[in-house]
């Protein structure tokens, strides 16, 4: 406890190289510590992206910002040292990259930290790299199959849907995902990634799949061990678990919202910073685990019943394919939730049901009404700039 603590007050002292935080002191115990006030987002989104560096003048080494799940951009600086954190956080993964593996990263280059860091866990371990980044232009959906064939990759990487998306692409041009690839491991991150959806995955392409959960400003918190637990980087965060109401610890195996303290990071440290994201932690053989439930905005309340993100999906998709696709789609209503969903036996409205105590409404549609493949496959590459006419 001594020792945790002691980490506690070296990140105090870092952070306090900054005006933001003037008025922390070093605390005594761990529950002095666990009295200080907890860090909003909010609080953060007010600041300008100059107010982060302050005491790290001449230090920055990346700059990044949060995208995807937040309308406001949220800043985040890296000195060497807190990048080269982020990729020793990802080298924990039992995945062992070596220099026989070649990464195909299909997350997106722009803003996106997993492409950055991934790109120097490969490169460390004397691997090859191919950037086949989301959303580019220059690399569809088919090229980016293409490529994986071409270049042989070990491992893929990338958000989860992406995967999803690639498998579906592979096997409209006529692919085998599970024997004509070379692949060993695909990682993923970014989303909620339930057991069941996990276990879709590995079906679609036939490997292990590695899930990292982070965020762009506090790094890579967990990576999937070897039986699929979400296994916690202790040494770089201290982690609580708290009600959401009281701001009291809730104890281990229960859903609370998650707050982090870095332990690492030199440029702003994060001091008991309320990431809205609820969770559960529980200890095993000394170490440290965490189930993620997804985001506080995408819990569903109705009445006086609560379901997370992840056991919604952990039910509806425990069914099997034919009747629930991989493609779908969730509607809050004011009494029920109502799930959309592809699926091959569409007609069959009535007659399927999910075990789930909680008022809800399967909707099933044909494939290809959610997500198009056949459009994704349409995707025109955005070559270089042209100055004749024809």
């Amino acid at each position: 406890m001594n020792e945790i603590l002691e980490e506690l007050n070296r990140t105090i002292n870092i952070a306090k190289r900054n005006p933001f935080y003037d008025e922390i002191q070093q605390v005594s115990s761990i529950s002095e510590f666990e009295e200080l006030p907890t860090l909003e987002k909010e609080e953060l989104l007010k600041l300008k992206p100059e107010d982060f560096v302050r005491g790290y003048e001449g230090h920055l080494y990346e700059y990044h910002e949060t995208s995807g799940t937040e309308e406001t951009p949220l800043a985040t600086w890296f000195t060497k040292a807190d990048f080269m954190g982020y990729v020793e956080q990802i080298l924990e993964s039992p995945i062992n990259f070596n220099e026989n593996d070649r990464i195909l990263i299909r997350f997106p280059s722009a803003l996106s930290v997993p492409a950055h860091t991934f790109t120097e866990v490969v490169h460390r371990r004397n691997g090859c790299v191919l950037h086949a980044g989301r959303s580019d232009r220059n690399c569809g959906y088919k090229r980016a199959i293409t490529l994986l064939l071409k270049f042989k990759a070990t491992i893929l990487a990338g958000n989860v849907m992406e995967i999803f998306l690639l498998g579906y692409v592979a096997k409209k041009m006529g692919y085998d995902t599970k024997k004509d690839f070379s692949l060993r491991a695909i990682c993923t991150a970014g989303e909620v990634l339930s057991e069941a959806r996990r276990r879709r995955l590995e079906v679609l392409w036939g490997v292990p799949i590695y899930n990292f959960y982070g965020t762009t400003e506090l790094g890579n918190l967990a990576v999937s061990d070897n039986d699929i637990n979400l296994k916690v980087s202790d040494k770089n965060f201290y982690l609580e678990v708290l009600d959401e109401k009281n701001k009291r610890p809730v104890g281990f195996s229960k859903k609370g919202i998650l707050h982090v303290t870095t332990l690492r990071k030199e440029c702003f440290p994060l001091i008991r910073y309320n990431t809205k994201d609820i969770v559960s932690l529980w200890k095993k053989d000394g170490q440290m685990y965490i189930k993620h439930f997804g985001r506080q905005s995408d819990v569903v309340k109705i009445h006086n019943k609560v379901i997370t993100m992840y056991d919604l999906q952990d039910i509806f998709l425990s069914l099997p394919t034919d009747v629930v696709g991989d493609f779908w789609k969730i509607m809050k209503h004011k009494n029920f939730i109502e799930i959309i969903a592809e699926s091959p036996m569409y007609w069959k409205q009535n007659s399927i049901g999910i075990n789930v105590d909680f008022p809800y409404k399967l909707t099933l549609v044909p494939e290809g009404r959610i997500v198009n493949i056949e459009g994704l496959m349409k995707e025109e590459s955005y070559g270089k700039p042209t100055y004749y006419l024809k």
